[in-house]
């Protein structure tokens, strides 16, 4: 197909350079086609290299607000994601640019504008919560692109991706923690008051795909990130949200998908909080704000696997200690519930070992 210029023709079908004018059917199924053909790794590379990505970006970026409920929007989303996902050593460059250029247009300017208008519709309209989980889908695989490119010579915090965190911070994290109160905060019963409400799939992916963002983000800019959230204007929301989170992902629940669904947030949830407190001592002040149980001690009081296992231990105390950190407050709270021993002697042993296969890298402590 690719060798036949298909591809160049359906893309000409959706009328670059100008493309305002071409019925949303007609782009559907142009998007359909090319999703379709990128099925192929090849052609996936071919869409990278030769630049024809750029296209699809402008696409986006001039019918987000104006059309976002149209039925290509999510699989136009997801065909970039897509792309940005696949690993080539020579296409690093490529990703680099599609993303300044993304900057250059103010696609995430609109993203976070158009998230905003829609965020109160997530529970009424399945395709603006397809919208909405296919767009944070993206954020992620936008995020995670400097970590992966750089991992093999440079260490986590460096400065690299300066100028995408510098759009995320004056975007407020293309609206992600707005995004994130209004799916839990909002008319939901506050943590302590009952049984979780139900979420929906849908609801329950863009919650971990924001919170999978939040980390990303904290990867390549912690002090940025704490900049923004620990301001302020966020601190009270953040307080909220995180209890809330930790709430929803250790309520029990008999279904086994579900439970699943839950650790995996849940270990997200812990890595974020670790970043959060990361050497800041009015961010730490958060984890023991409110009345009993405060957040600290809600991961304090979690399943008994994340202090035996050490799998699990890999994640929850890089955390701690990030919390407890030349805290007193927050050390003493530890000390009422646990033994500080049990966290030097992860130290000692993290110094002493390799990296453990059994654990994503994201979630060690040298990182």
């Amino acid at each position: 197909f690719r060798q036949e210029n298909g591809l160049d023709q359906v893309i000409s079908l959706c009328g670059f350079p100008d493309p305002k004018n071409i019925h949303k059917n007609v782009f559907l199924e142009c998007i359909n086609i090319l999703s379709l053909a990128c099925t192929q790794p090849s052609n996936r590379l071919y869409m990278l290299t030769s630049g024809r990505l750029i296209y699809l970006i402008d696409l986006l970026q001039s019918r987000i607000l104006s059309s976002p409920e149209a039925t290509y929007m999510p699989a136009l989303i997801t065909l970039l994601t897509l792309h940005m996902w696949q690993p080539a050593e020579n296409a690093d460059s490529v990703k680099e640019h599609m993303i300044n250029y993304m900057i250059e247009v103010c696609l995430l300017e609109k993203m976070e504008q158009r998230l905003y208008q829609l965020q109160t519709h997530l529970d009424k309209d399945a395709s603006v919560s397809l919208f909405v989980e296919k767009s944070v889908e993206f954020l992620e695989s936008i995020t995670a692109f400097y970590i992966q490119s750089h991992k093999k010579d440079k260490p986590v915090y460096v400065n690299v991706g300066a100028e995408l965190v510098s759009v995320l911070q004056s975007t407020q994290l293309v609206g992600i923690i707005s995004l994130l109160s209004q799916m839990l905060l909002r008319e939901k019963p506050s943590r302590g008051t009952g049984i979780p409400a139900v979420l929906s799939p849908t609801i329950w992916s863009i919650i971990f795909s924001s919170v999978k963002v939040l980390n990303n983000i904290a990867a390549l800019d912690y002090v940025a990130l704490q900049q923004l959230l620990g301001s302020d204007d966020y601190q009270v929301e953040m307080f909220l949200l995180l209890g809330q989170l930790l709430w929803y992902c250790t309520s029990p629940s008999d279904d086994e998908s579900s439970s699943q669904k839950r650790q995996k947030l849940l270990n997200e949830v812990i890595l974020f909080c670790g970043y959060y407190a990361l050497l800041n001592p009015k961010t730490q002040a958060n984890f023991n704000l409110g009345l009993s149980p405060t957040i600290l001690q809600l991961l304090i009081s979690l399943p008994f696997v994340y202090f035996s296992d050490y799998r699990y231990k890999t994640i929850l105390f890089p955390s701690m200690i990030s919390i407890c950190h030349k805290n007193d407050r927050n050390t003493s709270i530890l000390l009422e519930e646990m033994s500080v021993t049990m966290l030097v002697d992860f130290i000692a042993s993290e110094n002493a070992s390799k990296d453990s296969p059994q654990v994503p890298a994201r979630f060690l402590l040298k990182n």
